[in-house]
């Protein structure tokens, strides 16, 4: 508002532009196109169904809801900031909306962010490639954006710091949801050959039925099923 980031916003965008070629503007592009919020939602969709059919529709309206909060977050912000898109490149239309922060950058963070929250905790074996993919894929869209000069740099920082709080607040909001769900309650502490808390809950949970119980009768010995 103070205007002390322009300096920064524009010899960064200026720097984005002079690496415009066919190749990179496609690419580019493409990455905007996955950040946009019609293709956010329909991942969002996809997986919130997907963790219904898991028997976890509670981790599904976490997911849904959190993602439409943070989007009619993101038009407030923008209407209280009322920052004007970037006007460097006059051969780019730009759209009515204002600018701060980015739409698509705050949308993907969260919405993506969540989705491998939920997907990572119901099928942990995921959770490693999920943790390292969905980042660079968050990240390329906000460099699209400023690529594409349609945001300034700090608009995309901006959409960046509110979508990791809206995936810290979606996170609490998970692990209050998931706590419902007995075979989806973390281990504390985990042996040196488990692999993950919910086999290590279902294996216990089995065990503990298997067990024979002992009845009055049965002081000296006890039956072994084969």
């Amino acid at each position: 508002l103070q205007g002390s980031t322009v300096q920064f916003d524009h010899s960064l965008m200026i720097w984005f532009r002079d690496l415009d070629s066919p190749i990179t503007g496609f690419i580019m592009s493409a990455c905007s196109i996955s950040g946009s919020m019609p293709f956010v939602i329909a991942v969002i969709a996809v997986v919130a169904v997907w963790a219904h059919r898991q028997r976890a529709p509670r981790l599904a309206i976490v997911l849904l809801s959190v993602v439409l909060l943070s989007d009619g977050l993101n038009v407030l912000l923008k209407m209280a900031f009322a920052r004007p898109r970037p006007d460097l490149f006059l051969d780019i239309i730009q759209r009515a909306s204002f600018s701060f922060p980015s739409g698509h950058t705050m949308g993907s963070t969260t919405g993506y962010g969540l989705a491998v929250l939920v997907v990572a905790g119901l099928r942990p074996n995921l959770r490693m490639p999920l943790f390292v993919v969905t980042p660079l894929l968050v990240l390329s869209i906000g460099i699209s954006r400023v690529f594409l000069g349609v945001h300034w740099p700090t608009d995309v920082l901006g959409g960046f710091a509110v979508g990791v709080l809206m995936i810290v607040l979606g996170k609490l909001a998970l692990d209050r949801a998931r706590s419902s769900y007995p075979a989806l309650k973390p281990v504390l502490n985990h042996g040196p050959g488990s692999n993950d808390g919910l086999v290590a809950v279902e294996a216990s949970q089995s065990q503990a039925v298997a067990e024979p119980q002992l009845g009055e009768n049965d002081n000296n010995s006890i039956a072994v099923p084969a």
